[in-house]
């Protein structure tokens, strides 16, 4: 199998992988692992994508932060 087919398929089961999060997470996480194996094929390095999956997770716990607030830590009792 060549490089690109490996690369739909690799973001065709990726999407299915997360069928728990219904059919509009699976068409995201989908096209989500498209865009990260095209990052790498093109580029040939998986700095690019590293980079780019560092900053989805920041932005994701930034928002929710946001949105939840701070959470207090845990006192010993």
């Amino acid at each position: 199998m060549g490089a690109w087919p490996a690369v739909f398929l690799g973001a065709l089961i990726f999407g299915v992988g997360h069928l728990y999060q219904g059919p509009a997470g699976v068409m995201k996480t989908g096209a989500t692992g498209l865009l990260m194996g095209i990052l790498y094929v093109g580029t040939g390095s998986l700095l690019f994508p590293m980079i780019l999956h560092a900053a989805v997770d920041l932005h994701g716990g930034a928002m929710a932060r946001r949105v939840l607030g701070s959470v207090p830590s845990a006192q010993p009792a």
